[in-house]
């Protein structure tokens, strides 16, 4: 878990990766104005997608920044589809169905299961979803695209999304 002071970290970005930091400053330039939208479109697909411990942590570690506490807590990383299933899915007959566009409404999307075990259903519509005689699958559901994979494949996400946006489906990503 990291802790920082906001200003450290985006002085340690810019100096080690201006290549994230310029493109992720003029999006929050622009959060707060009307071209809020046209700046994040042209500019999100721009950032290179590195993780923060590589793009800032073990550098500043390495140059003597950084700071280790031992700490007593639970932790878990939700980095992926099994363990949001895992932390904040509900049982739903062989499911565990992560409604987080509905959470608060009390309304939920309806997630049928027969025969179906080990699912993880992350509904994003109102449409049903109708599982019958399948196992340890991912089911994501959003206005624009349907996600189906093998849970033992959920790794292999990433790449998709690359292919995806190889192919021009940027906005679908």
């Amino acid at each position: 878990m990291f802790v920082w002071r906001t200003d450290v970290f985006l002085d340690q970005l810019a100096a080690r990766r201006p290549d994230v930091a310029e493109p992720v400053a003029a999006i929050a330039d622009a959060w707060d104005t009307d071209d809020r939208q046209a700046v994040l479109d042209e500019l999100w697909p721009t950032v290179p997608k590195v993780a923060v411990e590589y793009a800032v942590m073990e550098p500043a570690a390495a140059d003597g920044l950084v700071a280790t506490v031992p700490g007593d807590f639970g932790w878990s990383d939700i980095g992926d589809f099994e363990t949001l299933g895992e932390l904040l899915g509900t049982d739903s007959g062989g499911a565990r169905v992560v409604d987080l566009a509905r959470g608060d409404t009390g309304r939920g999307t309806p997630v049928v299961t027969l025969d179906s075990k080990g699912l993880i259903v992350l509904p994003g519509t109102d449409r049903l979803i109708a599982a019958l005689g399948v196992s340890d699958l991912i089911v994501v559901d959003t206005p624009d695209a349907v996600l189906v994979c093998r849970r033992d494949r959920a790794q292999d996400i990433k790449k998709l999304t690359e292919l995806l946006r190889d192919g021009g489906h940027a906005d679908r990503v």
